[in-house]
């Protein structure tokens, strides 16, 4: 058996190369007129991923530029080993075609592998090779839209889960579960029917139906209960195992740390380790918040209260920020295109949208910047926190 990976160790390393990440592409598109093509997509995302997942040189065979582009993918990870699967990479933001898809899937059946990804860089598609029968999009199997959301997947993408063949594992899981669903939803299967007769047998009592149905799905809740899974963020998700704690001893939670905003917009990369639990301006009781987002939101209401807004549209002034607005009265950039992921506020009745598509630390220089601007002082705005 293969260890698993250190989970701890490549949370934290993800994290920190993802804002590293992030940040190059938006200097690399400032100084490329907003492009960035394929092979930046490979050397700015994908080559410094796949360290981080534990794959080394001898791991990975790429593709050369050649003839037969469009047959094989541009990346064939473990190369030498059964569990090889195949990497497709597309210009950054580049929406996926299903011909790319189609031809990356074909590809790994071929050979007799049943994994094939493609991505832009941002956005990232697991493909099932070997469901012969769904249509291609019913063979995406887990997806993340952009990459600061897809750390599930890329840990699932590690070498030391694929030799274990962790995907493989969560899938049959899944058939399985899905195949009970749909025996015990069905009150008229064999299933119910045979349990029932048991039921009265032991009990010595008529059963209904109804309340074989009742009791498995109390059951069914009590489990669910005691574990909240993690969910890749796909509309038909895959239900991926949460860790649990070690039984030789009880761990305590993480201790909650406090520090100003402006603290946190010099402490590049620390806040992408934490998750928030509360933001308290000015000296104002605690404002509970459930993630970065959320105390985005958060501030900029509570300071245009006060304050009102700056001139729209409104950068970071950053030099890194020159070519995205973090908010406007249209979800915009000064190119044109839309925001990635647009936060909307409604004051006094105009709409302002916020661009969400950062990283923790980008927020926190964001709203640093913006309460200065308003007249604030953001070393009064106060974040508790707590790592994840």
């Amino acid at each position: 058996m293969i260890d698993s990976p250190d989970v701890d160790t490549m949370d934290i390393e993800l994290d920190r190369v993802i804002t590293q990440i992030l940040d190059s592409v938006t200097k690399t598109m400032e100084n490329s007129g907003d492009v960035i093509n394929e092979s930046d997509t490979e050397r700015i995302v994908i080559d410094r991923l796949l360290p981080v997942l534990g794959y080394e040189d001898w791991d990975l065979s790429k593709r050369k530029t050649t003839t037969n582009t469009g047959t094989r993918p541009d990346y064939t990870i473990l190369p030498n080993h059964e569990k090889r699967w195949y990497l497709e990479a597309k210009q950054w933001q580049l929406p996926l075609e299903a011909k790319e898809a189609s031809q990356a899937v074909t590809y790994a059946y071929n050979q007799g592998n049943r994994w094939a990804v493609l991505t832009n860089g941002d956005e990232w598609r697991v493909y099932d090779a070997f469901l012969c029968n769904a249509p291609l999009e019913g063979k995406c199997t887990i997806s993340a839209k952009h990459l600061s959301e897809a750390k599930s997947l890329l840990k699932l993408l590690a070498k030391k889960a694929m030799l274990n063949g962790e995907i493989e594992k969560i899938h049959h899981r899944e058939h399985v579960l899905q195949a009970v669903r749909e025996e015990i939803g069905n009150e008229n299967s064999a299933t119910i029917r045979l349990l029932r007769k048991v039921v009265e047998k032991s009990i010595g009592a008529e059963v209904t139906k109804q309340d074989i149905l009742d009791a498995l799905k109390e059951l069914m809740d009590r489990k669910n209960e005691a574990a909240t899974p993690n969910i890749v963020n796909k509309p038909d998700s895959i239900i991926l195992p949460t860790l649990k704690p070690s039984s030789s001893g009880t761990v305590s939670p993480n201790p909650v740390e406090k520090y100003s905003l402006k603290d946190l917009a010099e402490k590049n990369p620390l806040p992408v380790y934490y998750k928030t639990v509360s933001v308290s301006i000015d000296g104002n009781a605690p404002i509970p918040v459930k993630n970065w987002k959320r105390l985005t939101t958060t501030v900029i209401e509570w300071f245009y209260s006060k304050y009102g807004l700056p001139d729209m549209p409104f950068t970071s002034g950053s030099k890194s920020s020159g070519k995205r607005y973090f908010m406007n009265t249209t979800a915009y950039h000064p190119d044109g295109t839309d925001f990635i992921e647009a936060g909307e506020i409604n004051i006094s009745g105009q709409p302002i949208y916020i661009e969400m598509n950062y990283c923790a630390f980008s927020f926190c220089v964001h709203l640093e910047k913006f309460i200065t601007d308003m007249g604030g002082d953001s070393s009064n705005t106060i974040v508790e926190m707590v790592k994840k």
